[in-house]
């Protein structure tokens, strides 16, 4: 009984002792990687790349973004810099992955203007969501159609919130109507879409027509008839696609 009692103690002991060297051993691994990561610069970011960006700088980015060299990858909080890059009106997506040890990748996804609609003397940029991209004094690419006649309407036009449109069955109208030019590819064919006071729109093509619609579902009923005029037979005519029947033309 002795004997086993003493066989029991020293087994403890063991014990005890490996689970006190287990410990240690924990806790000295703990204390490293707090040294190497509060007292070095091993996690300090030295790099960081924005990638994809094309109509935005990479300085606006970087300051927008408030990430800097020199912070911890891992204090960074990623979330609030993608946030603060999505200020900008030209971003519609953020994505930041750590690279570990020390570098940050950006990866941006930018917004793609469809129309510019003009009010008083801003020219607002928008997206086929509805998003404001660009508020300016000026126009910067003549390539995409002007939308008018929403002056009285509109509510909100700020970068990075969608353009608001009163009432917004009015907007709504024009973006489908833009749409469905996009997929048959005749948006360069337009370079007006005016609002009329009635809310009917007219359609302004680069040969000088100008063809009226009343909404998406309309222009989409009568696509076929659209494309085969836009690509061939555009010759200052006004047409009207507003009713049931067949097109009506009008010389211009």
């Amino acid at each position: 009984m002795v004997k086993e009692r003493q066989d029991n103690k020293k087994r403890k002991l063991k014990l005890n002792l490996k689970k006190f060297i287990s410990f240690l051993l924990v806790l000295t691994g703990m204390l490293l990687l707090s040294y190497i990561w509060f007292f070095t610069d091993l996690f300090h970011i030295k790099s960081i790349e924005f990638l994809d960006n094309k109509k935005i700088e990479e300085s606006t980015l970087k300051e927008v973004s408030g990430l800097t060299e020199g912070d911890n990858i891992f204090l960074i909080k990623t979330s609030d810099a993608a946030d603060n890059i999505k200020s900008i009106g030209y971003v519609k997506e953020v994505n930041i992955i750590r690279v570990f040890p020390d570098k940050l990748k950006v990866y941006i996804t930018e917004r793609d203007p469809v129309c510019i609609v003009v009010d008083g003397g801003d020219y607002i940029y928008v997206d086929d969501q509805g998003i404001v991209a660009e508020v300016v004094d000026h126009i910067t690419v003549w390539s995409l159609p002007l939308v008018t006649g929403l002056e009285n309407t509109l509510s909100e036009k700020y970068e990075a919130k969608k353009l608001g449109v009163e009432p917004t069955w009015v907007g709504n109208n024009v973006l489908g109507i833009l749409e469905v030019l996009r997929d048959y590819e005749l948006s360069e064919k337009v370079s007006e879409i005016n609002v009329t006071k009635e809310k009917q729109l007219h359609i302004y093509t680069n040969g000088g027509s100008i063809i009226k619609v009343r909404d998406k579902e309309n222009i989409e009923s009568k696509i076929d008839f659209l494309y085969t005029y836009l690509t061939e037979n555009d010759d200052r005519m006004i047409v009207d696609l507003t009713h049931g029947g067949n097109p009506t033309y009008t010389p211009r």
